[in-house]
């Protein structure tokens, strides 16, 4: 079955009613199929990209992921050296990987691989692909765990080859991935089945005859992917791949420039991906209103919404006392966090400029004439301007807002976050430690407990160990109990005095942060001071103060797929 007869199979174009006007590339199709990819997403959003530097482009490039709502993103040509940041904002999780094979005599940072994938998602790295040594083509692959299963997504780039290269620029498609659970997005500067306007090549030959072979049907529609000079015609270089039982819950379309050659191409699979926990919403103490979050804590309790009733136990009472601090302080403190919005500096003038920019680009396309290329130039200049002139203002704005007392680590990490040097998220690699291998973060986590437990013991030989508990034990039958006053209760001046000193910090597991347990009222300290005073007297504590939260933090220079390396 050729590509065209499964595309015909399954019936996998879209459809919207306008047929009858002869031509598929209408404006009412274009306009009503983006609302309805906008409004009924149903899957994985997945954009592609031969970025052509993603330094020079990152700020349009966030603002199309973020428009276009992308889950995970494809980059060719990112063109960092190994030690070069990645520029990215929070909320993604960046897998790379540079170029190791350059040009003859030369090792500047071009080519590079990066797949950006949300941090909501439950992604991990798979191993590259096995390439016979001196391979020019560069490989990246991560999986994401989705409802049906999973879904392996590929990103390749083959670089162009020229006469005094000196590199093995073959496609090597007998290592390329197969099944039902792959997806390809490629630049593989070759020109094939899909590429209807250049002549097919023999790479392009390759390629549809190693598809249809494996049952990979190329989702490419025909509209070129790349825009070449005034004089050449726009052809398609890159290629998206999906195995054909797939092929009927998969779109593709392509997308509004974001300044380079080639066009951003998004495929939506219908598979909806399984999700890490969202991170919570923290409470914004900075917009707290304490009087009403005290007089609420004071309703709670003359409720009896919370009451020490005998007989409760103590993991009971202090459920109920945390239930009530966190009620109170969902309704009276406001929250952030959830929802990631979008750049504090990106205005209306930002988005006009960058419609211009849009709408003389596509102009050009059009007509490729001098005139309208620099038309072209100068709105992409004018939205350079509105860029620099919206972060300045920005930085201007929140300098003038600053409080002498504001931790310095705050501002620096703005800082960082304006130059695109924002804190690296964890990496996202499998991990291995001897013959245990951790991919989940929850596979993460056991094997990280062991090695901590291991590292955290003092090894005693045993014989010495029951010896010594032995002595003590019997110490403790024999000792006199003297009269002395660590069996009487904590007053609420000490209380007091212990509130006074905590520091701010972060919340553990039960979400209650010192700064809610220092500006308690008079009535909810008393019932804090009767949990202590009963812990002690019954020598317990609640469950949840056994908890803790302990975030891995990877050390300078070390392979981040050890666990030692935390």
């Amino acid at each position: 079955m050729t590509t065209k007869e499964v595309k015909d199979h399954f019936n996998y174009r879209w459809h919207c009613g306008c047929e009858n006007l002869g031509r598929r590339d209408t404006q009412h199709h274009r306009a009503t199929k983006k609302k309805n990819d906008q409004n009924q997403s149903k899957g994985l959003r997945i954009c592609q990209l031969n970025i052509e530097g993603w330094r020079s482009k990152k700020v349009m490039l966030e603002k199309l992921l973020e428009d276009e709502r992308v889950d995970i993103a494809l980059l060719q040509e990112t063109k960092l050296q190994k030690e070069t940041p990645t520029p990215t904002g929070k909320g993604w999780n960046v897998f790379r990987t540079e170029r190791k094979i350059h040009r003859t005599g030369t090792d500047q940072a071009q080519g590079g691989l990066a797949i950006l994938c949300r941090d909501t998602l439950n992604t991990c790295r798979l191993n590259d692909l096995n390439l016979p040594a001196g391979a020019a083509l560069e490989t990246l692959g991560v999986e994401v765990k989705t409802t049906k299963g999973r879904l392996e997504i590929w990103n390749i780039y083959r670089p162009p080859a020229r006469s005094d290269d000196g590199r093995d620029a073959a496609l090597y498609l007998d290592y390329w991935p197969t099944g039902r659970e792959i997806f390809i997005g490629a630049d593989v500067n070759a020109h094939g089945s899909w590429d209807t306007v250049e002549h097919q090549d023999q790479l392009g030959s390759e390629i549809d005859d190693w598809s249809a072979a494996h049952q990979m049907v190329i989702l490419n529609d025909g509209r070129p992917t790349r825009v070449r000079g005034a004089t050449e015609t726009d052809v398609t270089p890159d290629v998206t791949m999906m195995h054909a039982s797939r092929l009927h819950l998969t779109s593709w379309r392509i997308l509004d420039t974001v300044g380079s050659d080639h066009l951003p191409i998004l495929s939506e699979v219908e598979d909806r991906p399984l999700g890490n926990k969202k991170p919570p919403r923290n409470f914004n103490f900075k917009r707290a209103d304490w009087t009403k979050y005290q007089e609420e804590i004071e309703r709670l309790i003359n409720n009896e919404i919370y009451a020490e009733t005998e007989g409760r136990s103590l993991e009971s009472q202090y459920n109920s006392f945390a239930d009530m601090i966190r009620k109170a302080a969902k309704k009276t403190i406001p929250t952030t966090g959830g929802a990631k919005q979008g750049k504090a500096w990106w205005n209306e003038e930002c988005a006009q400029a960058r419609k211009n920019y849009r709408t003389e680009f596509n102009n050009w396309r059009r007509t490729r004439t001098e005139e309208d290329r620099e038309k072209m130039e100068d709105a992409k200049t004018r939205l350079n301007i509105k860029i620099r002139e919206g972060k300045t203002k920005a930085w201007r704005e929140y300098a003038a807002s600053l409080d002498p007392r504001e931790p310095s680590t705050k501002v620096w990490n703005t800082l960082r976050g304006m130059d695109g040097r924002s804190k690296k998220p964890l990496p996202k690699e499998t991990i291995k430690e001897g013959n245990r291998v951790a991919r989940t973060d929850k596979e993460k986590a056991e094997l990280a407990v062991l090695t901590y437990a291991e590292v955290s013991r003092v090894k005693v030989e045993r014989a010495k160990e029951k010896e010594a508990y032995m002595k003590v034990r019997e110490h403790l039958k024999s000792a006199p109990i003297e009269d002395d006053d660590t069996g009487e209760d904590f007053c609420l001046a000490e209380l007091q005095r212990a509130l006074h000193k905590t520091k701010r910090g972060a919340p553990g597991k039960d979400k209650i942060s010192p700064l809610l347990l220092k500006n308690l009222p008079e009535a909810g300290q008393e019932a804090l001071l009767n949990i202590f005073n009963r812990s002690w007297k019954e020598g317990r504590l609640p469950g949840q103060w056994k908890n803790a939260i302990i975030i891995p933090i990877p050390k300078p220079a070390k392979d981040p797929k050890q666990i030692k390396s935390y």
